[in-house]
């Protein structure tokens, strides 16, 4: 029976904490799809994705990664609440996107690109975001990891590359200069976004948990009295 409870005890373990990693994948897509969507509302101006893009960035930044780090052994002990961890991990990731594409929405309406080539920018930012957010995810780094990272990243460049009909992208080559400027963009403030918005999220947790404290200690002290 020892051994039976040791062998459900770890497999519980593999599977709680591996779900808390996979979800944290997937929530960054429902949350930056959910805040461009109000956005794009309140401005009256066209959704940036196409529902065959989002579902390139999924594939290969969200799906099949989940599938292979779901799978992976792990024999941590499960801490801290899971709904708070999950959010902790895919907020920063999500207002990263979002800061990144609205940002190419104005650029692209300043220098007068069509709602083709602004998809394409932020298909391609979009996804070299989910990718730095796999990376973190796959954090502590092993060869199977690396090969996975390293799969879905050759996977999304060969997309973008040679398959630009399939998904409505615009070929980058139609308008280079444009790319230069806002990818360069993008690659210089994808880690110090992700760092700011991590500190924003840690500072309003902890003033939720300073406030349920004194909340508490109120309650004790009336309840004393």
């Amino acid at each position: 029976f020892d051994h039976l409870f040791r062998c459900i005890k770890a497999e519980g373990r593999r599977v709680i904490n591996n779900i808390t990693r996979a979800a944290s994948l997937f929530l960054v897509k429902t949350m930056f799809s959910l805040m461009l969507a109000v956005i794009v509302i309140i401005a009256n101006e066209a959704y940036p994705f196409v529902p065959i893009q989002l579902t390139l960035i999924s594939a290969l930044t969200i799906g099949a990664p989940s599938v292979f780090l779901a799978l992976e052994p792990n024999k941590n002990r499960i801490t801290g609440n899971f709904l708070e961890k999950v959010l902790k991990k895919s907020l920063p990731g999500a207002l990263t996107v979002v800061f990144n594409v609205v940002m190419i929405m104005i650029v692209g309406a300043y220098l007068h690109l069509d709602q083709q080539q602004i998809s394409t920018l932020a298909v391609i930012s979009t996804g070299l975001i989910g990718l730095v957010i796999l990376f973190r995810v796959c954090q502590p780094l092993d060869n199977k990891r690396w090969a996975l990272f390293f799969a879905m990243t050759v996977s999304f460049l060969c997309c973008v590359l040679f398959l630009e009909d399939l998904f409505f992208l615009t070929p980058i080559a139609d308008f280079l200069p444009a790319m230069y400027i806002v990818l360069g963009i993008t690659m210089v403030d994808i880690y110090p976004l992700l760092r700011i918005f991590s500190w924003s999220v840690n500072q309003v947790e902890k003033m939720l948990n300073r406030g349920q404290k004194e909340k508490n200690t109120t309650k004790a002290t009336v309840l004393e009295k």
